[in-house]
């Protein structure tokens, strides 16, 4: 913000004083500090609202990136099983018996004798 050392600080008091007066003086410092106070709060409302309107930028961004992954893995999903289908079709059996299939050729395998 405003970057003021302390004899510059000095300097403007002393300003102050000679053009104000000692009557007028802490009217005219209560007055400026009250409207810094107001500065000082809108300047950190107006920060706050833009960090959360950023936020929800953010996490609309993520809904819609979660939505495309979704519609992606869906379309993956049904791609793989319409590939899937006719070989079953075609192997003339249910999922069932397919698995009693594979698990008595493994059984087969692991009784052979290894070299």
């Amino acid at each position: 913000m405003l970057d003021f050392s302390f004899p510059e600080l000095i300097v403007v008091f002393v300003v102050a004083l000679v053009v104000l007066g000692p009557e007028r003086l802490p009217k005219v410092a209560r007055t400026v500090g009250l409207f810094l106070g107001r500065a000082r709060a809108m300047w950190t409302q107006a920060r706050v609202e833009l960090e959360r309107e950023a936020s929800l930028q953010e996490l609309d961004e993520l809904r819609r990136t979660g939505k495309e992954l979704e519609q992606n893995i869906q379309q993956a999903v049904r791609v793989d099983l319409n590939e899937t289908a006719p070989a079953q079709a075609g192997s003339g059996g249910s999922p069932e018996a397919d698995t009693a299939k594979l698990h008595a050729q493994e059984t087969e395998s692991s009784k052979e004798p290894k070299a």
